[in-house]
């Protein structure tokens, strides 16, 4: 069964996999890669990279801090994203998230 998982305040969906190493079916491990463009799976029981995986798109980015936290991006007040995209210093591409929900709005 596919469910969701924040990883990084990213959702990802899950997916039960087969270790070819050690057999191991679960839920593997999610490692955001520092470019923040793609998630890694691993085993869970022994560490064999497994592949990337699927995630969510920008506006289902889920805030992980400030006053809208645990909220996703789409529904996020508009002068909330544009405070944060014009007048902070954000980390982890959270800025590139913000720019495709504003677009999408077209609000920049």
């Amino acid at each position: 069964m596919n469910e969701t998982i924040i990883v990084s305040g990213i959702e990802v969906i899950t997916e039960n996999v087969i270790c070819p190493k050690c057999d191991y079916f679960g839920v593997p491990d999610y490692t955001l890669l520092e470019s923040n463009k793609a998630m890694q799976m691993r085993c869970a029981e022994c560490g064999k990279f497994l592949g990337n995986c699927k995630y969510s798109k920008p506006e289902d980015f889920v805030m992980p801090y400030g006053a809208h936290k645990g909220k996703k991006l789409i529904d996020c007040p508009e002068e909330y994203l544009k405070f944060l995209f014009y007048k902070t210093d954000l980390t982890n591409n959270i800025s590139e998230k913000i720019e495709a929900v504003l677009r999408m709005r077209d609000a920049i």
